[in-house]
């Protein structure tokens, strides 16, 4: 299978936005998901390496041969739609030899890869059925089976399972992972769902109004965010202005709305006084006694099952106000308008500079 590679690739719309000098790789076998908000230029990206769109300037590469100017039918990809594209006047069969028949195959071998492609998706025996009778996660496993029917070098998938239900999303992603490692397939996938990117990828990059902020495993990304927004994004941290209160060698102080947090995370070069970003993961909070930590008024309590989720306002003033998850077992100290402390350990509170890594 192809790696894929992004030298400085820029595409910009005439309406504004697009990608800026964006610079990846995607190595060969490997699930790499782009993730991102709407408009990130996640989509662009996709149709780029399938060739339906031209950047400005850079480069693109299927391992090392410069490709930029192939037109799509040279390039070998495989792609799954979000809305997934399927023919509704034709039967499962057809949908997913179609790609086949416009490549010129033999009959008999379209015939058995079609046959070897649906057991792959779990959709034996559902050749002569009509598309439209199939339920939604089906109709994704016949988008996925067409794409990977002609045998691509590289298999894009497009936000594949936002239209399915949570439960259908779950089972079906699980199903899109264990084929992609049969296949052992170069597989591009685009999500806006953090949950959704940390299950699935082998590496995610972090896209943010057409750059790249980040990119490493779900763990990197997660526990080891290199700026504010993607703290905030993959992991939904609550990410506070603040200012560097104290700073040594080990723990440092940073003042927050409501009040102060010790620290271990500074960034290179700020200085007691500046002002800063910080992050916290809502459930990295504990509650603490009323003089430390952070002090607020529980503004929403949501019961979660084994949890309880918190807001918290800590400036009421300014409308600022903190996300926290705790145990159920303290659902019981909390009560809507009441007041509360919470704290959370150093090595959890992850203070930036603006746009800077963590030091």
């Amino acid at each position: 299978m192809s790696s894929v590679r992004f030298e400085e690739i820029t595409h910009r719309f005439e309406s504004g936005g697009g990608i800026e000098r964006l610079s990846l790789e995607a190595k060969s076998g490997e699930l790499l998901t782009l993730l991102g908000p709407s408009g990130c230029g996640k989509t662009t990206t996709l149709r780029i390496v399938a060739g339906f769109a031209r950047p400005d300037s850079g480069r693109l590469a299927f391992d090392g041969i410069d490709v930029t100017s192939w037109p799509p039918e040279n390039r070998g990809i495989g792609m799954v739609f979000q809305s997934y594209a399927l023919f509704p006047h034709l039967d499962v069969f057809d949908n997913v030899a179609f790609g086949l028949r416009t490549r010129r195959v033999a009959k008999n071998a379209i015939v058995s890869r079609v046959k070897r492609s649906l057991e792959l998706v779990g959709l034996s025996g559902t050749g002569t059925r009509s598309v439209q009778s199939l339920s939604g996660g089906q109709q994704q496993r016949v988008a996925l089976a067409r794409a990977i029917v002609v045998e691509p070098r590289i298999l894009l998938l497009d936000e594949p399972l936002s239209n399915l239900d949570m439960q259908l999303r779950e089972e079906t992603r699980a199903e899109i992972r264990r084929i992609q490692r049969t296949l052992g397939i170069t597989t591009l996938y685009v999500t806006h769902d953090r949950e959704e990117a940390l299950a699935i990828s082998d590496r995610i990059a972090v896209l943010r109004a057409g750059r790249l902020e980040q990119v490493g495993t779900p763990s990197d990304v997660f526990e080891r965010p290199s700026s504010a927004f993607v703290a905030g994004f993959v992991s939904g941290a609550n990410v506070l202005a603040a200012r560097l209160e104290r700073r040594t060698d080990g723990r440092s102080a940073v003042a927050l709305p409501g009040g102060r947090l010790e620290t271990r995370s500074v960034p290179t070069g700020a200085a007691v006084g500046a002002a800063v970003a910080v992050a916290i993961r809502p459930s990295a909070f504990r509650v603490c006694a009323p003089d430390d930590g952070i002090k607020g008024r529980v503004a929403r309590l949501e019961y979660g099952g084994e949890s309880i989720r918190l807001r918290i306002e800590i400036d009421a003033a300014r409308g600022v106000a903190i996300e926290a998850v705790v145990p159920r077992a303290n659902g019981a100290e909390f009560v809507e308008g009441a007041p509360v402390a919470l704290t959370a350990a150093p090595a959890d509170v992850l203070v930036f500079s603006d746009g800077g890594a963590v030091a």
